[in-house]
């Protein structure tokens, strides 16, 4: 058998790569044990994890010139 990770950090990066919810759930609960507070914490890293893909917007948003600002006159090359 081998051994679970032992840390909250390892045991995430480990969670995340399960994309079945169901065998991520048994993985998790063998990996944490008897420590239901790791598993709670590990269990909301996840849950943002799945929600928030991307912090960046895509596609990102372009820049507006101001007033202030003069357009941009560099290019490529």
């Amino acid at each position: 058998m081998l051994t679970a990770p032992t840390s909250e950090e390892a045991i995430f990066n480990e969670a995340r790569r399960i994309a079945d919810p169901a065998e991520r759930a048994e993985w998790l609960r063998q990996a944490c044990g008897d420590d239901a507070a790791l598993q709670s914490r590990v269990e909301a890293l996840l849950a943002v994890h799945d929600e928030e893909r991307s912090f960046l917007e895509s596609p990102a948003a372009a820049i507006a010139p101001t007033i202030d600002m003069p357009p941009i006159a560099e290019r490529p090359g």
